[in-house]
Formats: C-alpha cells, structure tokens, sequence
C-alpha cells in the first residue's frame, strides 16, 4: 500500500502555496472556512486523477501557473502542472527515470494510496 510522504501545491483553486509532510497514521487538514482546506483535498485528486477531474480554472486567480508534487513512499514522485497552455504531468522515480505513460502509472497507484481522495470526496455527507 502506498502513502504520500510529501505533498506541495502552488495556486491551485484558492491556494498560494502549501507543503505538508505528513506524520504518523492519520493526518488532520483543518482551518477556519475558507483558508484551503478542500483546495489540498482537490489539489492531490487533480495531481492523481487527470484531466477530467481538473475544473475550468484549477490555477489561482492573479496567478499565470499551478504545480502539484506528490511524492509516495515508494519511490514514486508525481508532478502536475497548469499553464494558460494547457496541464503537464510527470511521474517519475525519486532517481529521475520517467514513464512513457504517466496517467496509467497514476491510475494504478491511486488504488494502493492508504488515503483516496477520490473515495472520500463520494462520501455521504
């Protein structure tokens, strides 16, 4: 089963920027309304997910770019990025070797990851 041991996202939805390196089991996101606690959530499901999940503007209004990295313990670093041109997405190993096709990687992981954002973003309220 894999975990995210590291997480950094820059303008994305209403985000500037956070890094979180979790600890233990169980990480808690909390904040007053409107400080990103659902823009983490949703920034590590646009780094996972593709394309389809990403909304109309997943960059930060007044920003001209987002990134999401992502790293999994093992091994595996996830980076997506958006432009006014368009989203690129790498996924590669902690050494520096790419993948030919990085979604289907990433399709494959999201199943192993011990947190799926996509299972909790279904819940019921």
């Amino acid at each position: 089963m894999s975990r995210i041991i590291r997480l950094e996202a820059e303008n994305v939805k209403r985000l500037r920027a956070v890094t979180i390196t979790p600890e233990g089991a169980v990480v808690t996101i909390r904040g007053d309304n409107g400080q990103g606690k659902t823009s983490v959530l949703d920034a590590i499901e646009y780094a996972l997910a593709g394309e389809k999940s990403h909304p109309a503007e997943p960059i930060r209004r007044g920003a001209d770019r987002a990134r999401v990295v992502l790293e999994t313990d093992d091994g595996l670093v996830v980076e997506r990025r958006w432009t006014a041109k368009g989203t690129y997405l790498e996924v590669r190993t902690k050494e520096g070797a790419t993948f030919k096709s990085p979604q289907k990687i990433l399709d494959g992981l999201v199943g192993r990851l011990s947190f799926d954002p996509l299972a909790f973003m279904r819940e019921k309220p």
